[in-house]
């Protein structure tokens, strides 16, 4: 088959000419995180844009190989403090406290998180009970800010995007 571009390539099949880009680049990014490293994951969480891909933390929460400390800083980055806490909220602490992540390599502090403190309640809507172990310091390795991210999306896979854009969105 004749590829336009590397995307088409990993997944093996070409891009129809109903299918949305960005629902195309979607599967590319769940075909290539897993062959990324944990670090690069929290990284990615790190500068996630929460308005794009919800399928990327979906994975990251099903998957036990996540660390810890990414996944409370998934868990503060979703507002668990609203009082309409999302069935993704509660799946979290549910496999959080049932010791579904086993890795503990990384540090995250949800009360000083680059300056932010996600434990503070901040108004009346946020009054939900938080489980007393989401509270914790996870200890770990400080993972630097990631270089060249775009909006959470590593470099390397940013590149396919551009270029599914820009052969198909001439």
């Amino acid at each position: 088959m004749n590829y336009k571009t590397e995307a088409e390539k990993i997944l093996n099949r070409q891009l129809q000419d109903d299918e949305a880009l960005d629902d195309f680049f979607e599967e590319v990014l769940l075909k290539r995180i897993p062959d990324l490293s944990p670090k690069v994951w929290h990284q990615m969480v790190m500068e996630w844009n929460w308005d794009a891909y919800p399928s990327f933390l979906d994975w990251l929460i099903a998957n036990p190989k996540t660390d810890k400390a990414t996944i409370l800083m998934i868990y503060w980055k979703s507002e668990p403090r609203h009082n309409n806490a999302s069935d993704f909220v509660e799946k979290i602490e549910q496999q959080y406290l049932n010791g579904f992540y086993k890795q503990s390599n990384f540090l995250f502090n949800p009360k000083d998180d680059v300056g932010e403190d996600w434990t503070a309640i901040s108004s009346d809507a946020y009054t939900r009970k938080i489980p007393d172990i989401m509270l914790q310091k996870v200890e770990g390795e400080k993972i630097p800010e990631p270089d060249h991210f775009i909006e959470g999306i590593p470099p390397e896979i940013d590149n396919l995007f551009q270029e599914l854009f820009d052969v198909y969105e001439e």
